[in-house]
């Protein structure tokens, strides 16, 4: 298993090595060191990546330049909530990659976050993690501020300009400001808009599956390279009321084929032979009670 990330600055990197390797020796032996040591041994610049509250023992020198998180946690991540063994920290090309192996299932995921704010602190943005059983792509929305997801495969499907990552998942290939009203005009096409936020980056809409109406809030993010990241925002609560679940593929479905104007969304969720159905049960229920009546 590994987690990739881009080298920015060459400097930067070899100190993130040194403070590596001393963080993976501490890790295996247990022996966790003192605060004041971990202190000394991150450079002034990193520290100011991470925030200290009052009560933290923090460096002397300290300018915040964008935390990710305090300090002390993204160290307790790594510590205490990752039961895997740090490997080597190396060049893959012109990026860089750490490589780490499992003691157990689960090893604890949570940690994960822990490695990314740490390479963050070095100015090195983690992109790729192969966590064991399936590889996530990292998606940075701010300099501070990231999602991570599964990597884009044939498999979900795929074009130019628009990728589905998952069931409620897209990535499209365009800014932000133009994925807003793109969006909005897909979501037209298989129900309505109810509401743009563009300052809170939310549309909210109403889809209609057979006899309902379904309301659906979306989250648009930017994220690096001009990419807008699209997730379909459902409470867990609902997230298995089939209903949901058949309105979001429809959306998703809709949104992935914005750019194709032979598409032809189904707006009612409900197939012909069910209309049909329908149709016919009431037709024969408005006879028979004509036939009581009379």
């Amino acid at each position: 298993m590994y987690i990739d990330f881009i080298i920015k600055d060459e400097a930067k990197f070899n100190d993130m090595k040194n403070v590596y390797s001393q963080l993976a020796e501490a890790k295996k032996t247990g022996d966790f060191k003192t605060e004041e040591f971990w202190l000394y041994i991150f450079p002034d610049y990193s520290l100011n990546k991470f925030y200290f509250n009052e009560g933290d023992l923090g460096p002397k020198n300290y300018t915040p330049d964008i935390p990710i998180c305090r300090f002390v946690d993204m160290f307790n991540l790594i510590m205490f909530y990752f039961d895997v063994e740090l490997n080597e920290c190396k060049r893959i090309q012109q990026n860089g990659r750490i490589e780490f192996e499992a003691l157990g299932f689960p090893y604890g995921t949570i940690g994960l976050n822990g490695l990314i704010k740490f390479l963050y602190a070095f100015d090195c943005k983690v992109f790729e993690i192969d966590q064991g059983g399936s590889i996530r792509a990292v998606y940075w929305i701010f300099d501070d501020v990231y999602i991570w997801d599964d990597k884009i495969n044939s498999d979900t499907g795929s074009s130019e300009r628009i990728s589905i990552l998952s069931e409620d998942r897209l990535l499209l290939y365009r800014p932000l400001t133009i994925a807003f009203d793109q969006v909005a005009d897909a979501i037209n096409r298989v129900g309505r808009v109810e509401l743009i936020e563009r300052e809170q980056n939310f549309i909210i809409c109403k889809i209609r599956y057979k006899f309902r109406l379904i309301q659906i809030s979306i989250a648009l993010y930017n994220v690096e390279n001009d990419k807008t990241y699209i997730l379909t925002d459902t409470p867990d609560s609902l997230a298995q009321d089939p209903a949901i679940k058949n309105v979001t593929e429809r959306l998703v479905q809709t949104i992935f084929n914005m750019d194709n104007p032979n598409y032809k969304p189904d707006r009612l969720g409900i197939s012909l032979s069910s209309i049909i159905f329908w149709v016919l049960f009431f037709t024969g229920l408005i006879i028979l009670i004509i036939n009581i009546i009379t």
